[in-house]
């Protein structure tokens, strides 16, 4: 067996995480599939029936083509050139995957796509960067992070959610934004007059805290042991950095030492909360993997 064989036999912690994360789907849309690894996953392993697989490089893009054709999934997986969003057909997708991009790029591909991305049932994201920014941008726009994952691997901590459109959510966060940012109309929201007695469209809004948006509310609620070790780690970080600003003048060290402070108050927060929630029995994916099905013409290698 070459080596090349047991990279597609093999899949991540992170990729792992990711492909539990989605739900069982008709269509997956992987926007950014580099080498098209999580594609096949989906497909062989029945959590989609079909997936569109986009990446803005041609590059990337004719790798993962190949492995594609390599796994005899080429039925199954559609292959598009794409910045971002551009090459999905609004609805075409149930399931839309963003992972192993930078807050900042998500967002971007989300702020320009909108239509599209809103007319899929879920969005799974995985943000390197940002990711407060990331779950308040979900949450201001009426979704619901309703489950959340983190994995550590090769030293570095990778958070992922699954959101989706929180009953009535998208009509109150359309007119609590300001005018530029305004969301266009969506149809079958839920009418005031069906809601049950005494509550309110405005009740269903979920507010997170500075540590939820921070770490993860469902992460924290769940008692997440990766989360643990991250906060236990920040925890640390933040206390060195600071008693090493404290003794630097100036007002950039001022105002370094005060984020710092700020960010030491949310993860001993987040830590205090751990103590409110019963033990989830959160499983740490550690080293779990998934075997794919040898391509075909490498069965005896």
């Amino acid at each position: 067996m070459t080596s090349d064989t047991a990279v597609f036999s093999r899949l991540s912690r992170r990729m792992r995480a990711l492909e539990q994360l989605v739900s069982p789907c008709n269509v997956l849309a992987d926007v950014g599939c580099d080498h098209g690894f999580l594609a096949i996953c989906f497909v062989q392993t029945k959590r989609a029936e079909r997936a569109i697989a986009m990446d803005v490089r041609p590059g990337p893009l004719e790798r993962a083509r190949e492995h594609v054709e390599r796994y005899g999934c080429g039925d199954r997986i559609a292959l598009r050139l794409s910045d971002g969003l551009e090459a999905l057909n609004p609805g075409e997708a149930d399931a839309i995957l963003i992972a192993g991009m930078g807050g900042g790029t998500i967002l971007h591909i989300l702020g320009d796509g909108w239509e599209k991305a809103r007319s899929a049932k879920e969005l799974i994201l995985q943000p390197q960067s940002e990711i407060s920014r990331v779950r308040k941008f979900l949450l201001e726009r009426g979704y619901r992070i309703e489950a959340e994952d983190m994995v550590e691997e090769d030293g570095k901590f990778y958070s992922m959610m699954r959101a989706v459109p929180a009953e009535g959510g998208e009509k109150r966060a359309r007119k609590n934004l300001p005018d530029h940012e305004k969301l266009p109309e969506q149809e079958n929201l839920p009418k005031r007059e069906n809601l049950p007695e005494g509550e309110n469209l405005s009740d269903r809004k979920e507010v997170w805290s500075r540590e939820e948006l921070r770490f993860g509310k469902r992460l924290i609620e769940e008692r997440h042991p990766v989360l643990e070790r991250y906060l236990r780690r920040e925890e640390s970080r933040c206390r060195k950095l600071e008693q090493n600003l404290s003794g630097i003048p100036g007002t950039r060290s001022a105002d370094r030492r005060e984020a710092v402070l700020e960010e030491l108050a949310d993860v001993r927060l987040a830590l205090k909360r751990f103590e409110k929630y019963p033990a989830s029995g959160a499983a740490d994916p550690a080293s779990e993997t998934v075997d794919l099905p040898v391509p075909r013409g490498e069965e005896d290698l």
